[in-house]
């Protein structure tokens, strides 16, 4: 999927459309308030494992009643569904998400 990064004739709330449509799958489990789980990290030493990742999004879950989505990008799909998979059902998966994305959710 191309990456979508908005140009400067158009909003953010462009983007917030953009993302929206393209997350409804997730938009329609999660309701309105949700947690976003990012487990990617630009060196692998910082990466925190994806059983970590899944089992702060459960405790989180269960503590404060928030579904978790977990966005990834180039490359980090593994991780991402380690950590839903982690998770036990307190997270899932997004699509692949941009910066652009990101700054629309």
């Amino acid at each position: 999927m191309a990456s979508f990064v908005p140009s400067s004739a158009e909003t953010l709330e462009d983007q917030r459309l953009y993302t929206k449509a393209r997350l409804t799958d997730v938009a329609a489990a999660i309701g309105k308030g949700y947690g976003i789980v990012i487990p990617g990290a630009g060196w692998p030493n910082k990466q925190w494992p994806a059983e970590c990742w899944g089992a702060a999004a459960a405790d989180l879950q269960r503590i404060h009643g928030l579904p978790w989505v977990v966005v990834w990008g180039p490359g980090e799909e593994p991780l991402a569904r380690r950590v839903e998979e982690a998770s036990g059902g307190a997270a899932m998966l997004a699509p692949a998400t941009t910066l652009a994305d990101l700054m629309a959710l």
